[in-house]
């Protein structure tokens, strides 16, 4: 079979939990038998250069084309005044990447075409147009929630305004898309049951995020003296969360432990983000790290404190495969079924986080208890063979709507 997925960003190397989740399922494909084709929007923002991923596997080739998506102030004024369409969606729309595509499809005729997420279902008429192939969307996150959480949480009168509006049209916007492709997939149950509460008949599938699991992982000692949060600080979601983590948490634990350290890692962090993060006691700012796994091995706890967005928490999923031990808010936790103090920890305020790492430091017992049980769980849970199986069993199933 000839998958083709559509992406915003290139999914190579897997640095983030966006590039992770798409790319898994790129590698699980081929290694199922499919040739697989990745058309990515290549933005300045996260541009990758051709040489990293030429030539990375026989059965998957990464096609990209250059796009500024970066929001700039008068593209988004001349959105809100002319057109009705999301500003989210309208920056992806390319008339070179609509070639590419046309192209793609012509010379390799895919099977099947996944869209990664809503921002590309712009070009769902080009592909009918186009293409016999059935059009999946994968919803990684339902996106219209995740933007109303953020103009909730914006201070600024204005910017709130803009938000709710973009907000209100992408709801518009991607609840029309379910309409349009031949079967939906979501990461999480709960994504699932909005979408099907608006579409009932709505040919779809759950279908998680999985990590390709290791054989086996060399046994580091517990680093007890430091804690991390790790993502994508260009994700607005990660900058509201660990800015309140660091103005309502970290006091708490700097004062009842003071040798304590907090690492932060991530991509394409604000500047002012950046700047203010780099002046706060005991707080090492790493930035954006080149290799995430060997960077991840030296720390034991990780925090995941966040309170928007839907989906998986890639970074979740990983952390508990390599043994770590998460202490993460409900919110981060969406879509793991997994036992708050028997796989990981839950934390909604400064005293939970504080007593969940005071009982880790005085009870060195649990931590490899807990390490072993999100070892066996995730093993057991988000196999990507199996689940990417799982998807293909979906795609066979799907009746070809609309030809």
């Amino acid at each position: 079979m000839r998958i083709l997925q559509l992406c915003t960003k290139v999914p190579y190397p897997p640095m983030d939990g966006g590039a992770a989740g798409i790319y898994t399922f790129s590698k699980a494909f081929a290694h199922l038998g499919h040739q697989v084709d990745v058309l990515a929007v290549n933005p300045p923002k996260h541009f990758i250069s051709e040489q990293a991923f030429k030539n990375i596997s026989e059965t998957i080739e990464i096609h990209t084309v250059e796009i500024n998506t970066s929001p700039q102030w008068m593209s988004a004024l001349k959105n809100i005044l002319f057109t009705r369409l999301p500003y989210f969606v309208e920056r992806f729309v390319n008339e070179a990447y609509e070639n590419k595509l046309i192209s793609l499809i012509q010379i390799n005729k895919p099977d099947i075409i996944q869209i990664e997420g809503v921002y590309m279902c712009p070009y769902i008429n080009t592909i009918r147009k186009y293409s016999t192939a059935k059009i999946v969307l994968r919803e990684h996150n339902v996106e219209y929630m995740l933007w109303q959480n953020v103009a909730r949480n914006e201070g600024n009168i204005l910017k709130k305004a803009y938000l709710k509006i973009q907000a209100a049209r992408l709801k518009k916007f991607e609840l029309n898309q379910l309409n349009k492709v031949d079967g939906v997939t979501t990461v999480t149950g709960y994504d699932m049951s909005i979408l099907k509460d608006k579409f009932p008949t709505l040919k779809a599938e759950v279908i998680p995020f999985g990590i390709e699991i290791a054989k086996s992982h060399s046994e580091n000692t517990p680093n007890l003296n430091a804690i991390l949060f790790f993502g994508a600080l260009d994700w607005i979601p990660n900058q509201e969360a660990i800015s309140w983590f660091v103005k309502n948490v970290w006091p708490c634990i700097r004062k009842e432990l003071p040798d304590m350290q907090l690492h932060i890692a991530g991509r394409n962090a604000p500047l002012p983000l950046a700047n203010w993060l780099n002046t706060q006691p005991g707080i090492l700012f790493h930035g954006e790290i080149s290799d995430a796994k060997l960077f991840t091995k030296q720390y034991t706890i990780t925090i995941v404190p966040l309170f928007s967005g839907s989906g998986i928490r890639v970074k979740i999923i990983e952390a508990m495969e390599q043994g770590k031990i998460v202490i993460a808010s409900a919110k981060a936790i969406s879509g793991i079924p997994a036992v708050d103090g028997e796989h990981l920890f839950v934390a909604e305020s400064a005293i939970d986080y504080l007593n969940h790492i005071k009982n880790l430091i005085s009870n060195p017992n649990c931590i490899e208890i807990i390490s072993e049980n999100a070892m066996k769980f995730i093993q057991e849970r988000f196999n990507i063979l199996a689940i990417t199986s799982q998807l293909m069993n979906f795609y066979q199933d799907i009746p070809k709507t609309y030809h």
